[in-house]
């Protein structure tokens, strides 16, 4: 995976989907849209998950690179 892909996945994780949930939520009290708790919940499984695909690429990342050193 290229740096820029990694960064932008991260920015989605970090920035996009928890604001996305958050603006969700406080909309759908005002405009009763519907389910919100399972909306937000599904954000919620996909930051987790993206998360942890990429704390995965992060530690081969480092690993590839503590390995070049020796």
């Amino acid at each position: 995976m290229s740096n820029k892909t990694f960064d932008i996945l991260r920015t989605i994780v970090e920035i996009v989907l928890p604001a996305l949930s958050a603006a969700y939520f406080g909309l759908s009290e005002i405009w009763g849209l519907p389910v919100p708790d399972k909306i937000c919940g599904t954000i919620a499984v996909l930051i987790t998950f993206i998360s942890a695909f990429l704390n995965v690429k992060r530690k081969q990342y480092n690993d590839e690179l503590d390995g070049g050193d020796m």
